[in-house]
C-alpha cells in the first residue's frame, strides 16, 4: 500500500501548508484504471493516472476547498460547510508567494 503525504502545496501564487501533514492511502479504483486517494475529514476524493497526477489533483482540490470554504463568510455556509471551514482553518495556512 502506498501513502501520499502532503505538507505543502503550491498554485503559482500561494503556498498552502498543512499541519499535521495530510496522509492519504493510495488505492486503485474498481476498474484498476486510476489511482485514488480519499480523506473524509478534508472531504477529498481524488484521482490520477500516475502518482504525480494524483498529487496535482489533491493539491488543486485543497486550494479549491480553501478558496470556497475557508475564505467564505460562515453566514454564507450551511452548518456542515461551517464545520468543514473550521476544520480547514485549524489544519491549513495559505501564504502568498513573493
Amino acid at each position: 500500500m502506498k501513502i501520499i503525504s502532503i505538507v505543502t502545496a503550491y498554485d503559482g501564487d500561494r503556498t498552502l501548508t498543512i499541519n499535521p501533514p495530510l496522509e492519504l492511502k493510495v488505492t486503485r479504483n474498481v476498474d484498476d484504471e486510476y489511482l485514488e486517494a480519499e480523506d473524509k475529514e478534508f472531504n477529498l476524493l481524488c484521482y490520477g493516472l500516475t502518482m504525480e497526477e494524483l498529487r496535482e489533483s489533491i493539491e488543486e482540490d485543497l486550494f479549491f476547498l480553501w478558496d470556497c470554504y475557508a475564505q467564505d463568510d460562515p453566514a454564507n455556509l450551511s452548518l456542515v460547510a461551517q464545520e468543514l471551514r473550521e476544520f480547514l482553518l485549524s489544519r491549513m495556512k495559505v501564504t502568498p508567494d513573493v
